[in-house]
């Protein structure tokens, strides 16, 4: 396969942003823009001058980027954020005007709508606020929003990469801010009773935002660093927000484990609530199909194994399931495109079965209709699976961690294919018999397996479990997390 210098510039500084070297990522979106100009590129590279807050260096590449394209509605936000931050918000609001008079946007309107009166002039308010701060917002802050105003609240959403699903719907106010000074300063002028911030592992966000406790502060993680490879450089990061936060809320317990096992201080109030359900509407079982086929699904993030991501690789799972007559749509994450060039190895099993269905990704508000049309979700580790050492986690990691994708799984009504040694996981289903462990054997046999697992009786268990671990259902326990700390 042809090396692409391009997408090992732009994956080479995404990687080193995660890791938290700044500067070093943005020296290889210097490259990228220098190399490769377009809009895009000079729009990440003026992303990076900021959060390392070159400021004249950011606004000269997104003038770049919207010399370029003038209709770049992100460099347009970026660089009214800019003018903001410097102290022109008159230059700001001529910006999105002119961009505005030019074609319609939906993002750019509403920055229009509020950058008039979002600092500094409101009062506070008489109803419950909550303000979520997030670099990268996933489902779990909509999640949480959903069941937060069904419940009475006002939810605010501050954010930095704009989100998979449409911030309107599920949240009252929303701003989106380019560096961490920005955030806590956003974040000021919304007087709340909870500043509830999301982090992927760890990030300069989340440390600035609960050193300077603009009220009482909750951290809730997406990933542990510590015991991840990845996640190595964030450590520190990490570890600061979840001894100096007010409250934790968990998706699993590798915060636990890591407070218990590593010496973490523990905040004085912790809450485990997983992702939890939508539960909007009937779970449903597809009938099995004509000609008695059978159809697995797998979403989420899926290893490539062509670059050493053995542990949570589908190439041999998928074809163990095609050599027996079993079909598998795999629907990668929405960051691993292009597909055609991150899956060749998935698509070229593909042209050798018709067994193997390799999808695009889709967005959150769609997931859920679109599994539905399946029998069972996947979520194999393969190397739990076949007893290999873990590559990229600490033995005790997977033991403990979560997982966004089941619960997705289980709002489309669907039974789960699960390593028991997933053990918080598997503990979460396997009271209303809605897994099957995913043992060599189980896949040496898996259409068998399948064919008894797959029992009309499925579908009431998993309604009794949707409703059990829907948001609705699990919501009042973060609001009693939320009064806890009013009283600390």
């Amino acid at each position: 396969m042809t090396f692409n210098y391009q997408e090992a510039l732009f994956r080479t500084a995404e990687a080193l942003e995660r890791q938290g070297n700044l500067a070093e990522a943005v020296f290889h979106l210097e490259r990228l823009a220098a190399n490769f100009p377009s809009a895009n590129a000079f729009w990440r590279l003026g992303e990076g001058f900021m959060r390392v807050r070159a400021l004249d260096g950011a606004e000269q590449a997104l003038g770049k980027a919207l010399e370029l394209d003038p209709a770049h509605a992100s460099a347009c936000l970026s660089m009214a954020s800019l003018l903001r931050r410097k102290g022109q918000s008159a230059g700001a609001l001529d910006l999105l005007k002119r961009y505005l008079s030019r074609q319609e946007n939906a993002a750019v309107r509403t920055d229009l709508d509020r950058i008039d009166d979002i600092r500094g002039t409101k009062e506070r308010p008489k109803e419950k606020v909550v303000v979520f701060v997030s670099d990268d917002p996933r489902v779990r802050q909509a999640k949480l929003a959903y069941g937060l105003r069904n419940a009475g609240w006002k939810v605010v959403l501050l954010y930095h990469k704009v989100p998979n699903f449409s911030v309107a719907e599920y949240f009252d106010e929303a701003h989106r801010y380019m560096s961490e000074p920005e955030a806590v300063d956003l974040a000021r002028n919304y007087p709340a009773e909870i500043y509830h911030v999301f982090s992927i592992w760890g990030d300069l966000t989340s440390v600035e935002l609960i050193r300077s406790k603009p009220g009482k502060v909750v951290y809730d993680y997406w990933d542990i660093a510590e015991g991840i490879k990845a996640g190595a450089g964030l450590v520190k990061y990490q570890r600061y927000c979840i001894e100096n936060a007010d409250g934790l809320c968990c998706r699993d317990l590798r915060a636990q484990y890591v407070i218990r096992a590593m010496g973490y201080k523990s905040p004085r109030r912790i809450l485990v609530l997983p992702d939890c359900c939508w539960n909007k509407q009937d779970a449903r079982l597809p009938k099995a199909a004509v000609n008695g086929e059978i159809h697995v699904v797998v979403c989420g993030y899926i290893g490539i194994e062509k670059r050493g991501e053995t542990d949570n690789g589908y190439l041999d799972i998928a074809r163990q399931f095609t050599a027996q007559d079993v079909h598998l749509h795999i629907y990668p994450h929405p960051t691993q495109v292009p597909v055609e060039e991150q899956f060749s190895d998935y698509l070229a099993l593909a042209e050798r079965t018709p067994f193997l269905h390799v999808h695009s990704p889709v967005p959150m508000d769609a997931v859920i209709p679109e599994l539905s049309k399946y029998q069972a979700g996947v979520s194999i580790t393969r190397a739990l699976t076949y007893g290999k050492q873990l590559t990229g986690y600490d033995s005790w990691y997977l033991r403990y961690c979560g997982s966004a994708r089941l619960f997705d799984y289980l709002d489309a009504g669907l039974p789960m294919i699960l390593n028991k040694e997933l053990a918080f996981q598997y503990s979460l289903f396997e009271p209303y018999r809605l897994v099957l462990d995913a043992t060599p054997q189980m896949l040496s046999q898996a259409r068998s397996y399948l064919e008894r697992f797959l029992t009309p009786d499925i579908q009431d268990r998993a309604r009794d479990a949707r409703e059990i671990y829907s948001v609705q259902n699990q919501i009042g326990r973060l609001v009693e997390l939320y009064n806890s700390l009013q009283d600390i």
